[in-house]
């Protein structure tokens, strides 16, 4: 039975989630138009990693 409870007990489920709901949301106008510039999506990667540990640390100190 899902309860939304386990989702905040489990840090690994919750990073899961704030990872996948990130990448989602910054696919189509930041990820995908810069896919064939090389080392520019390294970049680009690096500040989604960034972004990805903000929101997760954000959504922890919400739910403290």
């Amino acid at each position: 039975m899902f309860r939304p409870e386990n989702i905040v007990e489990k840090k690994s489920t919750l990073f899961s989630i704030v990872v996948t709901g990130v990448i989602a949301i910054l696919a189509l106008p930041i990820i995908i138009p810069h896919l064939l510039h090389g080392y520019h999506l390294v970049h680009i990667f690096l500040h989604i990693g960034g972004i990805t540990l903000s929101v997760f640390i954000s959504v922890l100190a919400g739910i403290a």
